[in-house]
């Protein structure tokens, strides 16, 4: 706590020092330490006021958007003596408040990540020292964008229904390729297959002569997606070709 000394006492207007008394009333005996400016020696003597010497709440609280699963949080520090700042949230309006992390004295960025797509979150901070907390800030909100989504099936001939895997073939035979997306703008292929694709589409791959996994990268401004089809070469002894049992 910040405490003024009685100046008809002591004879000086004011200073300050920090007291661990969790008591404010008026007059009030404490132990004390004194400010090394005041060159007064610690001891215990009675106050005429006390006010607790909790640092100034945060104010500017903003969210932005980073991906789908991510949001930046930034404030402004009113304060000199705090030793750090609490972050909460809350999902959606009606929520309930949780602590989510804590950053030290100075900094006013906080990244939240391992978020949920398509959902709106709400944040507010205050800042803390030995004494307690802060007042909050003011509540900032954001809504991650929906995940993008990739999907990657494939089949041996038309006979058949698209499945997503693993799926074995026999040497030299075709597979077929069908994929589909949400939230994206560009699609790489890889593993087995290489290049850009459309978003959605079908593919045949022909003559397969080793095992591969086929693989589609799609990405948008929210962030990227990953799926995969595991094809396996099923290799028969020369004599089972003449021989089919």
């Amino acid at each position: 706590y910040n405490c003024q000394r009685c100046s008809t006492v002591y004879n000086y207007t004011s200073a300050i020092f920090q007291s661990n008394s969790s008591d404010c009333s008026n007059p009030f005996n404490v132990n004390y330490t004194c400010d090394p400016s005041c060159g007064i020696a610690a001891g215990n003597q009675t106050y005429d006021s006390c006010t607790a010497a909790l640092p100034a709440a945060p104010s500017n609280a903003a969210a932005s958007i980073s991906s789908c699963s991510q949001i930046n949080l930034t404030w402004k520090d009113n304060s000199s003596n705090e030793s750090g700042f609490k972050i909460e949230r809350k999902t959606g309006a009606s929520g309930t408040w949780a602590q989510i992390g804590a950053v030290g004295s100075d900094i006013t960025a906080y990244g939240n990540s391992g978020l949920t797509g398509n959902t709106t979150y709400y944040y507010r901070v205050r800042a803390y020292n030995s004494f307690g907390d802060s007042g909050y800030s003011n509540e900032t909100n954001g809504t991650t964008p929906a995940c993008p989504i990739v999907d990657i099936k494939g089949r041996k001939d038309a006979s058949q229904s698209f499945s997503d895997g693993p799926i074995t073939i026999d040497l030299g035979k075709d597979i077929e390729l069908q994929w589909s997306s949400t939230g994206v703008d560009t699609c790489t292929a890889s593993g087995g297959w290489s290049g850009s694709k459309p978003t959605s589409g079908s593919e045949t791959i022909s003559n397969l002569t080793k095992s591969s996994i086929y693989g589609i990268t799609c990405s948008g401004v929210s962030g990227s997606s990953f799926d995969s089809l595991n094809v396996n070469i099923s290799f028969k002894p020369w004599w089972r070709e003449i021989i089919p049992w």
